[in-house]
């Protein structure tokens, strides 16, 4: 969970930024975030929340890792107004799951019993790298001068993530 949640804590920060440098206005980037956020508020409820329900948290959990691996592709392939409102739909949608997901994953996986405990030590984990991929993305923008690494670099996290989810 944590590896698929570098995406969304990294992108939140660079989204703008790497928008206007691929040549949306200030003003087209701001909108472009927030269609991001309308899509992740609409597709929280309209798509995972039944979703989940209908697949089990597994499947739902996979799905996710799926769209988000998908959306920072998108990102670092988007050139353009156009392609850069697709991708950010993408995203929000890909980021809607993340509320849902996170309140039924850990008493899903290891029962209610010490879920307190459980979710404790996994927001330390999730909190490192929430902390470790805006770094490791903002070092990869400074090197390269472009985001399509930094966006590569979190589809190849979500993927790893997505590997260890399938085979553990």
């Amino acid at each position: 969970m944590a590896l698929i949640g570098v995406m969304p804590n990294t992108v939140y920060l660079f989204l703008v930024s790497s928008l206007r440098s691929q040549g949306l206005s200030e003003t087209g980037a701001a909108a472009a975030l927030s269609v991001m956020g309308l899509t992740q508020v609409v597709a929280r409820v309209g798509v995972w929340t039944p979703l989940v329900a209908r697949l089990g948290v597994q499947t739902a959990v996979r799905a996710w890792a799926v769209m988000l691996l998908l959306a920072a592709l998108f990102l670092a392939l988007a050139r353009g107004e156009a392609a850069g409102y697709l991708a950010a739909g993408f995203l929000g949608l890909g980021m809607g799951a993340n509320l849902v997901l996170q309140l039924i994953v850990w008493p899903e996986y290891f029962g209610r019993t010490a879920v307190g405990a459980i979710t404790g030590a996994a927001n330390v984990v999730s909190g490192l790298a929430g902390a470790a991929g805006p770094l490791l993305a903002a070092a990869l923008v400074d090197v390269t001068g472009v985001y399509t690494w930094s966006y590569l670099f979190m589809a190849f996290a979500v993927l790893l993530g997505l590997i260890l989810q399938v085979v553990v």
